[in-house]
C-alpha cells in the first residue's frame, strides 16, 4: 500500500510552507519595488492610566508592550509631555541590545528618546521604565514604533519623519518645490514646521550636520504676520509682530517696509510679538532672541530659516535668495498632520499626585449616637478612596470608609458615635510603585474633650 501523510502533518507543513513564504525574499522584476525585509504587523499596547507620586524620582511605571513580527531591528520611540505646568521625564535602566539614533546621547532623564533594537530588548526595556516627576498634575507618556528606516529621520513625539537635503544657496521657493517632490511611504513631502518646543529641540539635536536650513514659514503674503505654508499647517499663523510698537517716527502698521528700513539705515525693525489681548493668535516659535525676527535691508526678510550660524534650534528671519543657506529639511506626515504610514503609537495618562494633597480642615460633629466627620482636600486629583479609623486607647478602629464619585469642596462620612482621641483620614491614590513609599497620604485630627 502507498503510504499516506497523516491530515495533521499535512495542515502543519502547510502552516510552516505559508510562514516560510511570507518570510523569504519575493522574486521580483527590475523595475520592481524591493522586497520588504521582514512582516510589518506591529501594535503598542498601551497601560491604563495610573497615579504617581509627584516631585519623585525612580518611580516604577506600568508597562508598554511591543506585540507582533518583525525580524530584524525596529525603531521605537518613548516621549513624555506634560499638560499644562506639569514636568517630568523618564529613565530607561536595561537597554541591551539597544542603540541610539543620532543625536541622542543617554537613555536617563529624557523627554523622548528614539532607539533601535529587535522586539524582545525593547520589551525589556519597557518593562523597566522609570519615571521622574517635578511637579504635580498630569503627564502623558506615549510609545510609538515602526519599522527600520534609511534616508529618513524618525521623531518620537508625533511619529512624522525628517529628511535633511544639503543644498548650498538655493532660494526659499526652489527648496519649496523641491520638498514637495519629495515622498516617503507614499505620502508627499514638504518643507518643514515647527509647532511646538519639542519639536523644535528635537529637529535642532537630531537632524546631523544641519545648520542655516530652511522651514516652511513666511510672511511675504503680510509683513510681520509669519504663517507656516506649507503642509498640513499651511495658512496657520504662529507669530505675528504689534507694529504699533516701533520705534517714534515709523509707520503704526508692517506694510511699506522698505520706506520704513530706510529711515533707520537699512539695520532693520526690532518687532515685539503681538499678544493674545491684541486678539492674536500667537504659538510656538523659535526666533533667537537677539532681535529676530527684525526685518533687515531694502528688500525686507520674509522666509524662516533655523539652526542659524550653529545655534541649534533658532530661527532667523532671511530674504528668499540669501547666499547663506546651506539646505532644507524635508518633513513627512499624513494630510492631517498624523503618523506617516506603518507607524503604530500607544500612550496613557499619568496623574502626578502631590505628597501634600492629604486631607485638612478636619472636623467632627457629634449628634446622638451618630458621628459626623468632614475634611476638604487641596488636590483636582481624586484618590480611589477616603479610609477614617479613630485612636482609642487599645488602637486604631476603623470608623468609615468613602468612595468619591467626583471632586468636592468638602467630604464626610458619618459613624456610630465613640470616644476617639484622634482621628486619621487617608486619602489612597490607586497602586503606588515600590521603594517604599506609601500607597496613601494622611491628615490627623486631635480631638478637644
Amino acid at each position: 500500500m502507498r503510504s499516506r501523510t497523516p491530515k495533521s502533518a499535512i495542515r502543519l507543513l502547510v502552516g510552516v510552507g505559508v510562514a516560510a513564504a511570507s518570510l523569504a525574499p519575493m522574486a521580483v522584476s527590475a523595475q520592481a519595488s524591493p522586497a520588504p525585509q521582514g512582516i510589518f504587523s506591529l501594535k503598542v499596547v498601551a497601560p491604563s492610566s495610573y497615579d504617581r507620586w509627584a516631585n519623585t524620582d525612580n518611580q516604577w511605571t506600568k508597562n508598554f508592550r511591543i506585540t507582533g513580527l518583525y525580524l530584524k531591528d525596529i525603531v521605537v520611540g518613548v516621549s513624555v509631555v506634560g499638560q499644562k505646568s506639569a514636568a517630568a521625564t523618564f529613565s530607561m535602566m536595561h537597554t541591551k541590545g539597544l542603540t541610539l539614533n543620532y543625536g541622542y546621547s543617554s537613555f536617563k532623564n529624557q523627554n523622548f528618546v528614539a532607539f533601535k533594537g529587535k522586539i524582545p530588548a525593547v520589551n525589556k526595556a519597557l518593562a523597566d521604565l522609570r519615571l521622574n516627576s517635578y511637579s504635580g498634575g498630569r503627564v502623558t507618556m506615549k510609545v510609538v514604533a515602526t519599522t527600520e528606516t534609511s534616508g529618513a529621520v524618525f521623531e518620537p513625539l508625533n511619529g512624522h519623519f525628517f529628511k535633511y537635503v544639503a543644498s548650498p544657496r538655493i532660494t526659499w521657493a526652489d527648496a519649496k518645490a523641491a520638498a514637495e517632490k519629495e515622498f516617503f511611504r507614499g505620502v508627499q513631502g514638504y518643507l518643514a514646521t515647527v509647532t511646538s518646543e519639542g519639536e523644535n529641540s528635537f529637529i535642532s539635536a537630531n537632524i546631523e550636520n544641519a545648520s542655516n536650513i530652511w522651514l516652511g514659514g513666511s510672511d511675504a503674503a503680510n509683513e510681520g504676520e509669519y504663517k507656516w505654508v506649507t503642509g498640513p499647517e499651511a495658512g496657520k499663523t504662529f507669530w505675528k509682530a504689534n507694529c504699533a510698537t516701533k520705534a517714534a517716527g515709523s509707520a503704526d502698521s508692517c506694510t511699506g517696509a522698505n520706506s520704513i528700513e530706510a529711515l533707520s539705515g537699512n539695520q532693520g525693525t526690532k518687532y515685539k510679538a503681538a499678544t493674545i489681548a491684541d486678539t492674536v493668535v500667537n504659538t510656538f516659535s523659535g526666533w533667537d532672541p537677539a532681535g529676530e525676527p527684525n526685518n533687515w535691508g531694502l528688500t525686507g526678510e520674509n522666509y524662516v530659516a533655523t539652526n542659524w550660524q550653529g545655534t541649534k534650534g533658532k530661527w532667523n528671519d532671511l530674504s528668499g535668495d540669501t547666499s547663506s543657506i546651506n539646505g532644507y529639511l524635508v518633513e513627512f506626515s499624513s494630510k492631517k498632520g498624523g503618523p506617516v504610514p506603518q507607524v503604530v503609537s500607544g500612550s496613557t495618562t499619568v496623574s502626578l499626585v502631590s505628597l501634600n494633597a492629604k486631607p485638612q480642615d478636619i472636623e467632627e460633629t457629634v449628634s446622638g449616637s451618630k458621628t459626623k466627620l468632614s475634611w476638604t482636600l487641596p488636590s483636582s486629583t481624586l484618590p480611589t478612596k477616603f479610609t477614617v479609623q479613630g485612636l482609642t486607647p487599645m488602637g486604631w478602629d476603623d470608623f468609615c470608609t468613602v468612595t468619591p464619585k467626583r471632586v468636592l469642596e468638602t467630604y464626610t462620612c458619618e459613624g456610630s458615635t465613640q470616644t476617639f482621641s484622634h482621628y486619621l483620614v487617608s486619602a489612597s491614590y490607586g497602586k503606588i510603585p515600590k521603594y517604599g513609599f506609601s500607597k496613601s497620604v494622611v491628615g490627623i485630627l486631635k480631638v478637644q474633650r
